[in-house]
């Protein structure tokens, strides 16, 4: 029971950084791809 819950509490956080990752990585590419469409 208690490796079920450390295994679960390990996917949560694996799953939360990966979101956080992603949301980073958005985020940069919507700003640089804003920044080069207002400069050319």
């Amino acid at each position: 029971m208690v490796w079920i819950s450390v295994a679960f509490n390990y996917f949560f956080i694996v799953t939360f950084f990966v979101k956080f990752y992603l949301v980073c990585l958005y985020t940069t590419f919507t700003l640089f791809y804003h920044i080069t469409l207002f400069l050319t």
